[in-house]
């Protein structure tokens, strides 16, 4: 499940970073509108291939440089590509360099990538580049990187130089690894993280120390954790303090990574399916991982606090006892959150009051923006608590053209002290424009909790409505609509559903 969710996001991003007619293809087409020279390889036209097997065949005699230019902007690698001689592959880019293949540097060689600006390293599901030495040479945007083969260099590379640059060289299967009893890399990262797109399965780790639990400890401020993937991965800890698959707390940037599996803690911890505390940023991720935890926590799909989440979803349940703060997404937001959407259920377990539980998210307290997302997770609660198909409580928020269809339940014997509606519990929101909720499957009639005052511009839609199309004052560039994708439901054309 993980691969198809990622390609989904993956190829909708493909399709915005490559213009199909200002690139230069390398596929297993034939060679057109490139002209190469002297191991310099440029385009003549916006449209231009260059051949896999003619750019290996150069490889294997000297140093090669592909540059875009006359109109191409970004280089896209769409057919596997491999060489094993010392030479280097430099791709020069004035945006993106997507891999959407996997490419092998098989020998010592090395592989530098330069990004204009506003240009990324872009890796679509199916593309990845495998380094099978790792004395090989990795440059990107001007800096070198440490490649490694498993957790334990990883480890011993940050540990040694906490602000370097780190990448994984291939996939890894961390389950002869055995269970981790710590985090796996414990020392604070402060530079930055390149998964090149690989997968590291089976990573576990069970802890009874109430600190920081996941793959990465800590990464600080100043660091960036991307392009890796997290399958079938194991968390369990004693609880109180955090917890995520792959990091505790990230200050920093988090960016297309992803992680599946299954997180557990016990009271009094913040814990998500992929990060458990994010004070910077997340782009472009999502998780699949269930999230379980004890009393008076905070747990999200994909992070249990985080300050800024765009374009990235989550899809596991998320699980908490007494006295918590739970979001299928987030279970508090510190800023916005863009062109995201949470489709896993946000409930509680044994007993259970005094919970701000939402279909998204869980607590929105303060000057934070939520636009253009939704949430599809049923949503339950007890006595004292703030429910809502999107936000259990929004306080001075800007909520805008987003919806939820969730079905949300009380207890009968909580109602007269509980607040909950299809769209939000306990509303205070600066006027939410454009917004929706699906009376019929949230079996509510109310947007807000019946003490809430914030919900005047929700309107609530029945099902055949929501699904018939894309919302009034929803933009048709940002949103789409189809009987065959989200189950007809509106979907984000930068994000789209599985």
């Amino acid at each position: 499940m993980i691969r198809r969710v990622a390609m989904s996001l993956g190829a909708a991003l493909a399709a915005m970073a490559l213009p199909a007619a200002a690139a230069v293809n390398i596929s297993a087409a034939a060679t057109q509108n490139m002209v190469c020279s002297a191991g310099v390889c440029t385009p003549t036209a916006r449209q231009a291939t260059l051949n896999a097997g003619d750019l290996e065949n150069l490889l294997a005699s000297s140093d090669v440089t592909v540059n875009t230019g006359a109109g191409a902007l970004t280089i896209g690698i769409a057919a596997p590509l491999a060489w094993a001689s010392t030479h280097r592959l430099t791709l020069d880019a004035d945006r993106n360099v997507n891999v959407k293949a996997q490419v092998a540097v098989e020998g010592t060689g090395g592989l530098t990538v330069v990004n204009g600006s506003g240009g990324e390293f872009v890796f679509v599901p199916g593309g990845k580049v495998d380094f099978w030495d790792t004395s090989s040479s990795l440059v990107v945007n001007g800096n070198s990187y440490v490649l490694v083969s498993d957790l334990a260099a990883l480890a011993a590379a940050v540990a040694a130089s906490p602000a370097g640059f780190f990448a994984l060289a291939k996939d890894y299967d961390a389950g002869p690894d055995g269970t981790y009893t710590d985090t796996a890399v414990p020392t604070e990262l402060t530079g930055t993280f390149e998964g090149l797109g690989h997968t590291v399965a089976n990573f576990s780790v069970a802890s009874g120390i109430n600190h920081h639990v996941g793959l990465f400890s800590m990464a600080g401020a100043s660091a960036t954790l991307r392009d890796i993937h997290l399958e079938q991965a194991s968390l369990t800890s004693g609880g109180g303090g955090q917890a995520g698959l792959l990091a505790a707390e990230a200050d920093g940037a988090i960016e297309a990574a992803s992680s599946d599996g299954t997180v557990v803690t016990g009271d009094r911890t913040v814990a998500g399916g992929l990060v458990g505390i994010s004070s910077g940023s997340i782009t472009r991720s999502f998780s699949t991982a269930s999230v379980t935890i004890g009393k008076h926590g905070a747990a999200g799909g994909l992070a249990g606090r985080a300050e800024v989440i765009s374009y990235s979803h989550a899809s596991g349940n998320v699980t908490a006892a007494n006295a918590s703060t739970v979001g299928g997404l987030a279970a508090s937001i510190g800023s916005r959150i863009v062109q995201s959407y949470a489709t896993g259920n946000a409930i509680p377990f044994r007993e259970h009051n005094k919970e701000y539980m939402g279909g998204l998210v869980g607590l929105a307290n303060g000057e934070i923006t939520i636009a253009d997302c939704y949430a599809m997770g049923s949503v339950a609660g007890g006595s004292q608590s703030n429910l809502g198909g999107l936000i259990g409580f929004s306080s001075r928020n800007a909520v805008g053209t987003s919806y939820s269809t969730g079905k949300v339940t009380v207890n009968e014997r909580d109602r007269h002290n509980s607040r909950f509606g299809g769209f939000i519990g306990d509303s205070f929101a600066e006027k939410p424009e454009g917004d929706y909720w699906d009376v019929d499957t949230s079996s509510f009639e109310n947007a807000c909790g019946n003490k809430g005052s914030g919900c005047a511009g929700v309107v609530g839609l029945s099902d055949a409505a929501l699904r018939s199309g894309v919302p009034s004052g929803f933009d048709p560039k940002v949103w789409a609509q189809s009987a065959s994708i989200n189950n007809g439901y509106p979907y984000l054309i930068a994000n789209p559903p599985q």
